[in-house]
């Protein structure tokens, strides 16, 4: 376990993701903005209050293609992560029950397509009317604490490569 950080390594620390590619620059740059205000606000704070984004209109789940007809006929389901394929690595880590979502451009890289390819995007309409909250983990992700109804959920592509 790491110890804290003083202020200057937590810059270096910054900045040293940003250079590998890890953090992402527009992130790093509002969280050093953020450390030049208050400068006992350490590493996971920092990031937090500089993911922190209002949710788009609309959103994007990916799914594997076996369940594209539950979730024409159903919707998306309220679901624990710990319970599902990645629960070896979200055991502990507190991620609430919910829909997963995140912006288009995360969504059809597949970042979250565990699974591999092929995989679905679905677009949710009339998103930020649902509850949800910020996903503490993923920048640029949402978690919609309730069911998802069908009449908001529209295949948006299939991605294959």
């Amino acid at each position: 376990m790491i110890g804290q950080l003083d202020s200057e390594a937590t810059r270096h620390h910054i900045e040293y993701k940003r250079a590998c590619r890890e953090l992402d620059a527009d992130i790093a740059e509002q969280m050093l903005a953020l450390h030049e205000t208050d400068l006992t606000l350490d590493y996971a704070a920092l990031f937090l209050a500089a993911s922190i984004r209002p949710m788009p209109e609309f959103v994007f789940h990916v799914s594997d293609p076996r369940s594209r007809d539950s979730i024409t006929g159903n919707g998306l389901r309220a679901a624990d992560p710990a319970l599902g394929d990645q629960s070896t690595w979200t055991m502990g880590l507190g991620q609430p029950v919910g829909v997963y979502v995140s912006d288009e451009s995360t969504a059809t890289t597949g970042a979250f397509a565990h699974w591999g390819y092929p995989f679905d995007v679905w677009r949710i309409e009339q998103a930020a009317t649902l509850p949800h909250e910020q996903d503490r983990i993923n920048p640029r992700c949402w978690v919609i604490r309730a069911d998802v109804s069908p009449k908001l959920v529209h295949h948006h592509a299939t991605i294959t490569h």
